[in-house]
């Protein structure tokens, strides 16, 4: 497996890939620079699959909460910084 990656405006950003005949992303991890503890969110892929192997009822939506759909400038909090940062003027 390969661990790439980049950086950029104080973030990593880095993909896990299987190697083999058919390489696939395992894991993508985007590291926070600028934030104490340097926080990581990462998402972990198994059971990839491609062409034919890829249904389209694969890529359907399942709602069994009821769940409704918001906005991401609505959630407080989900900027680049917690809610006790705030940014100044450009230096």
């Amino acid at each position: 497996m390969r661990f790439p990656g980049i950086s950029k405006g104080g973030r990593r950003f880095s993909d896990l890939i299987a190697h083999g005949d058919r390489p696939y992303p395992c894991r993508y991890v985007i590291t926070s620079r600028e934030i104490a503890g340097n926080p990581k969110y990462s998402i972990q892929v198994s059971n990839w699959k491609t062409g034919t192997e890829a249904a389209k009822d694969d890529f359907s939506f399942k709602n069994p909460t009821n769940a409704e759909k918001v906005e991401l400038d609505q959630l407080k909090g989900a900027g680049d910084l917690p809610d006790n940062f705030s940014q100044g003027e450009s230096q």
